[in-house]
């Protein structure tokens, strides 16, 4: 199963926020300037990245 690593190429810190399927909590992670990190958890299925991913997509984020 994959992991979604997202990248901050800012030189300002992030804070990713989003939503995993079928959970009411927004969760929000953290992302320190020219740094990436693992989002939402090691090796989840792709069904789950696929819907962070459309979250963002409208701001530019994209599956590479």
């Amino acid at each position: 199963m994959p992991t979604l690593y997202v990248a901050n190429c800012s030189k300002q810190r992030h804070d990713f926020t989003y939503r995993v399927p079928e959970e009411v909590a927004v969760r929000r992670q953290q992302i320190m300037p020219g740094s990436q990190t693992a989002i939402y958890q090691p090796n989840v299925p792709m069904e789950i990245i696929r819907a962070i991913i459309d979250q963002h997509a409208r701001y530019g984020l994209v599956d590479v």
